[in-house]
Order: structure tokens, then sequence, then C-alpha cells
């Protein structure tokens, strides 16, 4: 995909958050871009994985409708760029320390890594945050959990 088709994606994003463009002029570009990105994929393709890229990017099914759900949804991002920082640390941690030797020992580290990331979100010490989870009543703990959650 051309760079400058991602460039400017992420352009109308920003305009459309700092208020300078409207939902609605917004909105008015998708079918433009679903044409600059069906342009953009209409070459000669000969590895399977990217011509099955190709046809969910072009397809008219659900997969495809939503590409463009940032536009219409506010608050949503272009990218995915929050969950890829979010896995940095727990994929660093995990490489240095040569992973898990059990499946049970992976799970306690993915399980732990979303709590202290949970905690990171919501601005809380992760200390009282576990804490809280281990010690106080379920009800507690959920609303602990779910703080600030939309």
């Amino acid at each position: 995909m051309k760079p400058e088709f991602f460039t400017d994606v992420c352009t109308l994003d920003k305009q459309r958050r700092l208020g300078k463009l409207s939902r609605k002029k917004a909105r008015a570009t998708v079918p433009s871009l679903r044409k600059r990105l069906k342009k953009i994929c209409n070459c000669t393709l000969s590895h399977p994985k990217t011509i099955n890229l190709r046809d969910k990017l072009l397809s008219t099914k659900r997969l495809a409708r939503k590409l463009f759900t940032f536009i219409m949804r506010p608050g949503m991002s272009p990218t995915n760029n929050h969950a890829e920082r979010a896995l940095r640390k727990p994929v660093i941690a995990r490489k240095i320390s040569f992973g898990s030797r059990s499946d049970s020992g992976a799970h306690a580290f993915a399980v732990i890594a979303s709590l202290l990331g949970t905690a990171r979100r919501q601005n809380k010490s992760p200390l009282d945050f576990l804490h809280t989870l281990f010690t106080a009543s379920t009800e507690e703990a959920q609303a602990a959990l779910y703080a600030n959650s939309a």
C-alpha cells in the first residue's frame, strides 16, 4: 500500500479530531478513500497472503466495511499503535527472561501483564491496584478493574 494513502488517512483523522473537519464531511470522504484503495490494490500479486489481504481489503463484506470505522466513531484511532505500545514491555520482558517453561506459566505472565497494563492506563499504583483486586470484595474488585472503561 502506498505510504501517502496511509498518511492522508491519518491526516484526515487528525483534522476531524481537531475540529477542522466535521464528522459529516469526513464520512463523505469514505467513498473516495475506498476508490483510492481499490486503485492501489489493482495490481498483479503472486503471493497467496498478499492476495488474501487484498481480497479482504476490497471485499464488500463486514471486515472491509470496518476499515474506515475510525471516521464514523469519535475517539477511535485509525491505527493500532496504542495496542502495539501496550504489548512492547511484556514482549521485551518475555524475550529477556527466555519465556515461560509451561503453559500455566505463560498464562500467569499474560494475566499479570494485563492487570499491570490496566493499572497503568488508569494511572493507579500497580501494587495498590493488585492489592484491591486480591483482597477487596468482588464488587469492589470489579469496580477497580473496570474503572474509566468506555
